[in-house]
């Protein structure tokens, strides 16, 4: 244990050396998760459920058999919370936050303990020392509210009183990401494939990669098919006349045409923000947040990348922002968690694809069915563009978090914000630093690698229903 029992003392856990992860026990240290659908991963042993977390104490041998006391930390003899840290937690805006130092500021309640608070000391796993356990339950809905809990040997509190860190709830979405290819085509037709040499005839979105002698492979979203051939001819923008295929086969609507050694995709920088993530600055951390406390302005969100997805899709040359490019995305997805009706699971699938069909749009989102996409050739930044393509992505997730645009379709569900989607400069709507327009604003400089939100848009991701509806 590394702790001298050998007299009254106790210890509690979690304490800030008690979390893990990349970024250090510092900067991760009380990261509770509201939910982790898809992993069951946590920054602590001692978070085994969502939303709930073993609260530990332990004690000298002597104590075993006797009771410890817990309880949410008091102030003047009532339980509180303790202050949010976050820059913007007063409402204020372009205000650092530094002279706010209120506690009882969550949104939902203080937290409850099991069993009364009351816990007695059992012998620990090796007999060394007791261990006394409660579990504290958290929000299952707020991000960014805070909790704390006290313990003693005296049920008044009186004296030998320990605390835990500060406990922080968080968010967790997941995004599979299927990156377009650079080269190729999807098939727009269904159609008979025969072998023998014969000639056949493939409709595709687009013909403009190949010419006569090109060697593609054909290929399927449920990975079965993987058929090789040779173009014969280019005969319009549309058809390609392909032989030299070794099997006999059936192509649907929405499968690929790769051309052969042709491997790079269009991609998007994501910053991640899990447990391993890598130390790198970008618009997800800060627009959603890394550091537990908040300190660095996100909505107590991370982003993790699901484990599953086809990674590389076929090129759609110029992507319809309607309903083929729903009917695309749901055809390459492999997130077998995501299902109808409501896919609220808090799983994106992002495409980084070629561009729209207009030329126009940075990226689209189609939330009832989880799908975000960015166009890569529409964005026009120079050096920035990497910036300004994460920043599209952390803008198209904010649409995932139902914030539409007052035009939307009056059947959309979501919270109404006159700047959303429009070139709107108006300073009501800077970011909550005031540095930038906020994130979801159209008039916003996509080239300064500033990506926060508008205060009230931050709040409605805080407290929006966790899974996501």
């Amino acid at each position: 244990m590394g702790f001298d029992f050998s007299c009254d003392k106790i210890e509690i856990h979690p304490s800030v050396n008690d979390f893990e992860g990349s970024y250090g026990s510092i900067l991760n240290a009380g990261k509770i998760l509201i939910s982790t659908i898809h992993d069951d991963v946590y920054y602590t042993k001692y978070q085994e459920h969502d939303a709930q977390v073993n609260i530990v104490v332990d004690v000298p041998l002597s104590k075993v058999g006797e009771n410890v006391y817990f309880r949410i930390v008091t102030q003047n003899g009532e339980e509180i919370d303790p202050d949010d840290l976050s820059p913007y937690e007063d409402d204020l805006g372009c205000d650092d936050n530094n002279e706010n130092a209120e506690v009882n500021d969550n949104v939902g309640e203080k937290g409850t303990l099991s069993n009364g608070g009351i816990a007695e000391a059992m012998f620990s796993q090796d007999g060394s020392y007791g261990v006394a356990t409660v579990i504290l339950s958290i929000t299952n809905q707020y991000a960014g509210d805070n909790y704390q809990v006290e313990a003693s040997l005296d049920e008044n509190f009186a004296s030998g009183v320990v605390k835990t860190t500060i406990l922080e709830a968080w968010k967790r979405i997941y995004l599979e990401v299927d990156e377009m290819y650079k080269k190729g085509a999807t098939i727009v037709e269904s159609s008979n494939i025969n072998s023998n040499n014969a000639i056949n005839t493939l409709v595709v979105d687009n013909t403009t990669d190949f010419m006569m002698g090109t060697e593609v492979e054909v290929f399927s979203p449920d990975g079965t098919l993987a058929e090789s051939g040779v173009i014969d001819e280019v005969t319009n923008s549309n058809v390609l006349m392909i032989s030299g295929f070794q099997n006999s086969f059936t192509v649907e609507r929405f499968y690929g045409v790769k051309i052969k050694d042709e491997n790079e995709t269009f991609s998007v920088p994501i910053s991640y923000s899990g447990l391993n993530a890598p130390l790198n600055k970008g618009a997800l951390k800060e627009a959603y947040g890394w550091i537990s406390s908040g300190m660095d302005g996100g909505a107590f969100v991370e982003v993790v990348r699901n484990s599953i997805g086809h990674d590389k899709v076929p090129k759609y040359t110029n992507m319809p922002t309607n309903n083929i490019a729903t009917l695309y995305a749901t055809t390459w997805r492999v997130t077998s968690q995501i299902t109808p009706p409501t896919y609220s699971d808090n799983l994106f699938q992002i495409i980084p694809a070629n561009q729209d069909a207009n030329g126009i749009s940075l990226g689209f989102t189609v939330k009832g069915l989880n799908i975000s996409y960015t166009f890569y050739e529409n964005h026009t930044f120079g050096n920035k563009n990497e910036i300004a393509i994460e920043e599209t992505l952390a803008h198209e997730l904010g649409h995932q978090f139902s914030i539409i645009p007052v035009w939307a379709d009056p059947n959309e569900t979501g919270v109404r914000y006159p700047h959303v989607d429009v070139d709107e400069t108006d300073p009501l709507y800077n970011s909550h630093d005031c540095k930038d327009h906020g994130l979801m604003s159209g008039g916003r400089d996509r080239e300064d690698d500033i990506a926060e939100f508008y205060i009230e848009c931050i709040n409605h991701i805080r407290n929006l229903v966790d899974p996501i509806e």
